[in-house]
């Protein structure tokens, strides 16, 4: 494990891993099942830490903002204090594809981003680099932290990750 990795990008990473054991057990597949388990899972992990959760298609969350999901916290008159984080996916299977919703990363004013995307297995470490590419590249805030999870298309039961931290 990346050592950057700090508790709650472990407990996101838990949430993949375990998602990828479900799909197994459960055989499912596709991307629409994948975006529907992950989000909830992912939304749920934000309510138990006691954040308020947008995303949509869920009772349980507030309707979706400009991301796929979004966790933040509101004061006593329901203005927004800090968003903590911000996730998009996007299971299309090239940098291009990807490049739309991970730009929108960039731009953000949250604590932490997370990329769900996929890759061949020898393009993985490629998408990698051009990831992290667009992060040094951009002149976004110091600091900012980007967790990138790649499904493994090639094994169909892994996922890898990365943490870039913006310099």
């Amino acid at each position: 494990m990346n050592k950057d990795f700090d508790e709650i990008d472990l407990k996101l990473i838990s949430i993949l891993n375990e998602f990828l054991i479900e799909a197994d057990e459960k055989q499912h597949r596709g991307n629409d099942i994948y975006t529907r388990r992950l989000k909830q899972e992912i939304g749920n992990l934000g309510l138990s830490l006691n954040y308020s959760v947008a995303s949509s298609g869920y009772d349980d969350f507030e309707s979706e903002w400009l991301y796929d999901i979004t966790w933040y916290k509101e004061d006593s008159e329901g203005r927004l204090v800090q968003i903590e984080l911000i996730v998009e996916s996007e299971w299309g299977t090239g940098y291009n594809d990807i490049k739309g919703d991970f730009e929108k990363l960039l731009n953000s004013n949250a604590n932490r981003r997370m990329m769900i995307c996929q890759a061949h297995q020898n393009n993985i470490e490629g998408l990698f680099s051009k990831l992290q590419t667009a992060i040094e590249v951009y002149s976004g805030h110091k600091g900012d932290s980007f967790l990138i999870a790649v499904f493994d298309m090639s094994s169909q039961s892994d996922f890898h990750f990365k943490k870039f931290i913006k310099n």
